[in-house]
């Protein structure tokens, strides 16, 4: 789906707001199909990633190894983040 600059906003809201309510964080594959964009208008991975580093408001990490490996996101600030690996 091609995002518009209102729609990037829109997404970037629901994705941190979805990150507050899960305090242990998110894949990036939790993250796809919210309530607002889901079908044909479901995010990819690299919008969701994209959106999400610019924001500044996340951190990410690398959870698994190898080939299984994924990113986590988490929100910053909430006081964990010397335990959080990248």
């Amino acid at each position: 789906m091609r995002l518009t600059n209102e729609l990037a906003t829109v997404a970037t809201v629901e994705l941190i707001s979805r990150l507050r309510s899960e305090p242990q964080g998110l894949t990036t594959r939790e993250l796809v199909g919210s309530p607002r964009f889901h079908g044909a208008r479901t995010l990819s991975h690299k919008q969701i990633i994209r959106l999400l580093r610019a924001s500044g408001q996340v951190r990410e990490g690398i959870f698994g190894g190898g080939c299984r490996s994924c990113l986590l996101w988490k929100i910053r600030g909430n006081g964990q983040d010397a335990y959080f690996c990248a």
